[in-house]
């Protein structure tokens, strides 16, 4: 790996409303540990750190910040992150997806296999690709998101240069109800 991709800062979205599940998703419990418990121990212990939302206790430090004004949704969330990144590389994940962590390096290898490309997309085995799920360079990120990401749709990030990174439906899943975590649960995560 290049050194110019061993400093990468992981940007983790904790905002959003959870309505469907009517609670805070981070926090609920998946084997004994919050979902974003598991994806922040997953991630290299050399990189940087920042979630994106309310501060919550974890079991691994990181920087909170949030997108200003809250609530302006997953873009605008990921816009905070990259404006507080220092780090040229930077992995975009949803806290509420507790295989993401364990994605995040494989994401960053793929950019820099892939020095003409802005991104490296999660794809899911649906096909779809995931921006909540990718690593970016950050110029370019920030230079498409611009001065607000408020109440645009995050597959805007889909706009850049990118190469797609095909993961398993498990590694990808998030949790958006109760019925989600069960499922995972039933699944028998690790």
């Amino acid at each position: 790996m290049s050194a110019s991709i061993e400093r990468v800062t992981a940007l983790v979205l904790c905002g959003g409303e959870a309505r469907r599940f009517g609670a805070d998703k981070v926090s609920a419990l998946l084997a004994g540990h919050a979902l974003l418990d598991h994806v922040l121990g997953d991630l290299p212990q050399a990189w940087e750190v920042i979630c994106v939302g309310p501060e919550r206790n974890t079991e691994r430090p990181a920087r909170w910040v949030r997108e200003s004004p809250p609530g302006g949704g997953p873009l605008a969330g990921v816009l905070a992150g990259v404006q507080a990144a220092r780090d040229e590389i930077l992995v975009v994940l949803a806290g509420d997806t507790p295989g993401a962590g364990s994605l995040a390096k494989r994401l960053v290898d793929a950019l820099a296999a892939h020095p003409e490309a802005a991104a490296a997309v999660a794809k899911r085995p649906d096909g779809q690709p995931n921006p909540l799920l990718a690593a970016y360079r950050r110029t370019p990120a920030l230079a498409l998101i611009g001065d607000s990401g408020h109440d645009r749709p995050a597959r805007l990030m889909l706009d850049l240069d990118h190469v797609t990174v095909a993961v398993s439906a498990t590694a990808a899943q998030d949790v958006d109800t109760h019925e989600d975590l069960s499922r995972i649960e039933r699944e028998g995560w690790r």
